[in-house]
């Protein structure tokens, strides 16, 4: 049965994983460069749906990614679009990240690129069967998933694969990447936090590495992290419920508050075991998007679930961003709709654009 569960969420991270560059494109250095002029304003949005990403950059400038139809960006009075007509790698953009030049890095279906505002730079990739460059941590480097036993990291200039140094080539589990990254986490003191596909949580704070996997996580697969305003910790995992931890001790909130579902495939309505996404409002609440049942909030006490009855069009949430102002925005997930909603406190409201928000 484990064998089966991780087979299926193998699969699925693969068919996002970089798809195969056919393209020759002019290396110089570390990057491949394609200059396009871009002029592809409007004063209307145009995602509806299939939105995989969010970004709130340091100068207030929205971006979203979507799985097909490229990127938008919104700068306060209009949204410019992107593709690959305008020098994209590919249209499908699964994470979105800033450096401090302010450059825009993109994940997208054809590797990862920069955008200075006016050229999109594709960034050479490693190779991720060769020796891997030694592990070391920035407040700066910005970090991607990879489909191999380690993660990219940016640091500021190129692409470098780094592999966990206790990974190896064998089979573990019948595994081929049991150190598969799902998920990449910052703390409040710059540590870094890996979710893995088959071996929990790494954590390394620049010097060491650490693993936290209790009872397995339930699976072991973690597909999100956060820190809390306390400095708490609470992990997502795809089948085994919900983790929190103190900084010593671990408690799966979704066991003690008897809302595990025995089947690890899928949710059902009531239970809360394929966490997909976590984060805190600015009156202290949890919030926990899920694969199957919604969306929850957690105010210390008592959990409370949204579904579809509640006005979301899938029950996949797979997004929750908080934005400078405090505002959260979920994410349907991008395999089911990808339609984003903000919540008022009362009820949800498809966004269709900054300027029809009330």
């Amino acid at each position: 049965m484990l064998l089966k569960i991780l087979t299926l969420n193998f699969t699925l991270i693969v068919s996002l994983g970089f798809s195969s560059c056919n393209e020759t494109i002019q290396k110089t250095k570390d990057i491949n460069e394609t200059k396009k002029s871009i002029e592809n304003t409007d004063s209307v949005f145009h995602f509806k749906d299939g939105i995989i990403s969010i970004f709130e950059d340091s100068k207030g400038k929205f971006w979203f990614g979507t799985n097909d139809k490229g990127l938008c960006k919104y700068d306060g009075k209009s949204y410019t679009y992107f593709t690959t007509k305008d020098g994209l790698p590919h249209n499908q953009i699964s994470d979105i990240k800033e450096d401090t030049k302010g450059n825009i890095l993109l994940k997208t279906g054809n590797g990862i690129c920069s955008f200075d505002g006016k050229t999109f730079i594709k960034l050479s990739e490693p190779d991720t069967q060769g020796t891997e460059n030694s592990w070391s941590l920035s407040k700066n480097d910005l970090w991607f998933q990879v489909n191999a036993n380690g993660v990219l990291k940016y640091n500021g200039s190129k692409l470098q694969y780094l592999k966990y140094p206790f990974a190896n080539k064998e089979l573990t589990n019948g595994v081929h990447l049991p150190y598969l990254t799902l998920e990449i986490y910052k703390d409040n003191l710059d540590k870094a936090w890996f979710g893995t596909f088959n071996k929990g949580v790494i954590e390394y704070d620049g010097s060491n590495f650490q693993s936290h996997n209790p009872d397995n996580f339930g699976i072991g697969t973690i597909r999100a992290i956060f820190q809390d305003n306390t400095g708490d910790y609470w992990f997502g995992s795809n089948g085994g419920g919900l983790y929190h931890y103190d900084g010593k001790t671990y408690t799966n909130l979704t066991k003690k508050h008897n809302m595990l579902n025995p089947d690890p495939y899928y949710d059902k309505e009531g239970t809360l075991s394929r966490i997909w996404a976590i984060n805190q409002d600015d009156k202290g609440n949890m919030w926990f998007g899920t694969a199957d049942s919604g969306l929850w909030s957690f105010d210390g006490e008592t959990f409370t679930n949204y579904t579809m009855k509640d006005g979301l069009t899938s029950n996949f949430v797979d997004i929750i961003y908080k934005d400078s102002k405090g505002k959260l925005w979920f994410g349907i997930g991008g395999y089911s709709n990808g339609v984003l909603f903000t919540f008022n406190g009362k009820t949800f409201q498809n966004f269709d654009g900054f300027e029809t928000e009330n």
